[in-house]
């Protein structure tokens, strides 16, 4: 039990800091080539991969409680 508590610990840890970094990007900006530049932001597609990520982790930690229901 306490590998899994560590285990959710460190991933919800390292999750918002990432997810803090990332937010922190798309608030600064991209205007390199102009704000008309209709490009793709690389920073939006991490944002949703890591909102994937975490509803991925959400997922598997409900479904393993489930199967403990001693966490």
């Amino acid at each position: 039990m306490k590998q899994r508590r560590f285990g959710c610990m460190a991933f919800g840890i390292v999750w918002a800091i990432v997810f803090v970094m990332t937010n922190f990007g798309l608030a600064l900006g991209d205007h390199a080539d102009g704000p008309n530049d209709r490009s793709i932001n690389p920073l939006t597609v991490v944002f949703w991969i890591e909102i994937a990520i975490f509803v991925v982790g959400l997922a598997l930690f409900v479904r393993a409680e489930m199967k403990d229901a001693e966490f």
